[in-house]
């Protein structure tokens, strides 16, 4: 059953660097374990069209990515979540620490306000 599985979200890279068509066949391995989910950042992938630019802040990013961990613990019925993120979305899982089971950064980066407008 789905909602027994743990759940493991992945926060790519960027600012607009998608990767979500690639986790799933490079880590299909997990997919026996986790629920995998893999999000496109507000202006990314699947969200590209439609964003106004002035969307587009760090505060809005750490904000949605907060929304997202919270909506994914609910969803899956979990106390904690596990996150991997790429690069720029390495400090995005820091948004939520009592949501978060594990943070795994594939590669650090800072979220500074002077990254992203």
């Amino acid at each position: 059953m789905i909602l027994q599985s743990l759940c493991c979200c992945f926060l790519h890279g960027g600012p607009g660097v998608c990767n979500r068509h690639t986790i799933i066949k490079d880590h299909a391995d997990l997919l026996d374990t986790f629920t995998v989910v893999a999000w496109d950042q507000r202006g990314s992938g699947g969200s590209y069209f439609g964003v106004k630019e002035s969307d587009l802040t760090v505060k809005q990013l750490v904000e949605d990515a907060a929304a997202l961990v919270e909506y994914l613990c609910k969803r899956f019925n979990k106390d904690k979540i596990f996150v991997i993120g790429g690069s720029w979305g390495s400090g995005w899982g820091l948004t939520s620490p009592t949501r978060t089971r594990s943070i795994s950064p594939r590669s650090s980066a800072s979220v500074r306000s002077s990254t992203a407008r």
